[in-house]
């Protein structure tokens, strides 16, 4: 029996730039920025937005929702 693979996704729409969180892959942007450097401005918001929403979701105590948000160091 295969075991189960859960993958873990957020996508965000950053001044018309999809940006993608892949628990597995880290962060990625489709701007010229972040292709030469592995950073951008797109990525920073998007990371501040994914830990605003991890906040919230902890202070609501979501049982469905507490465990896709988590804090991670990046």
């Amino acid at each position: 029996m295969k075991p189960h693979i859960i993958r873990r996704q957020r996508e965000y729409l950053i001044d018309r730039h999809q940006v993608i969180f892949d628990a597995g892959a880290g962060w990625q942007c489709v701007c010229a920025e972040f292709t030469t450097t592995a950073d951008c401005r797109h990525i920073r918001e998007s990371q501040g937005r994914y830990a605003a929403q991890a906040v919230i979701a902890n202070r609501m105590r979501l049982p469905t929702r507490q465990s896709e948000y988590r804090l991670e160091r990046i």
